[in-house]
């Protein structure tokens, strides 16, 4: 009588069968791709202003996984944090997608009267494409990563197009962000 041998489900007997290039793309996702998401980063903020005149005269901050845009009249907790547009990558992009939102700090003490008045004022359809919230993030979009691979290639132009595309539909919103403000 022959023993019954154990068998790994076909997922996981596929990824071992793979797990050198497994192991590769984990070191090149945690090694190289912060280095590069920081040179992205640099590029959006040199082109992005060149992109969008409304936005030119904005400040901007860019960290190591994040970069804000952001009018000086939209600082509202001293000059220590603002209102802003972001784009914002997990330092493990296999874990999570990187997203555009508009970040609004919970730590100023108008941020849920300013989040009400905004959910009010922004269009149904605006806020059923948009209405993805994390913490301080009161609107946000994700890219997922995989609409824009391509088996051996990654659409990086498509890419950048979608984050351009997201950030003009918040400045596009910065009317309503400013009378908000003002009435608060």
């Amino acid at each position: 009588m022959e023993k019954e041998m154990f068998e790994f489900s076909n997922r996981v007997e596929l990824s071992l069968a793979n797990i050198k290039t497994i192991k590769e793309a984990i070191d090149v996702l945690e090694n190289e791709y912060k280095n590069d998401v920081k040179r992205f980063l640099k590029y959006i903020e040199n082109n992005l202003k060149n992109e969008f005149a409304d936005i030119r005269s904005w400040e901007t901050e860019v960290g190591d996984i994040e970069i804000y845009f952001y009018p000086k009249e939209w600082k509202v907790l001293n000059d220590d944090d603002e209102i802003a547009i972001a784009i914002f990558f997990n330092k493990k992009p296999y874990k999570s997608n990187p997203f555009v939102g508009l970040y609004v700090p919970v730590e100023w003490p108008k941020c849920e009267i300013f989040n009400d008045k905004l959910n009010k004022a922004l269009t149904k359809d605006f806020m059923d494409d948009w209405g993805e919230q994390r913490n301080d993030y009161q609107i946000s979009k994700s890219l997922e990563y995989e609409n824009y691979s391509n088996g051996d290639s990654f659409d990086t132009k498509g890419f950048c197009n979608k984050i351009i595309k997201l950030i003009n539909e918040i400045v596009k919103i910065k009317p309503t962000i400013d009378k908000i403000l003002n009435e608060i």
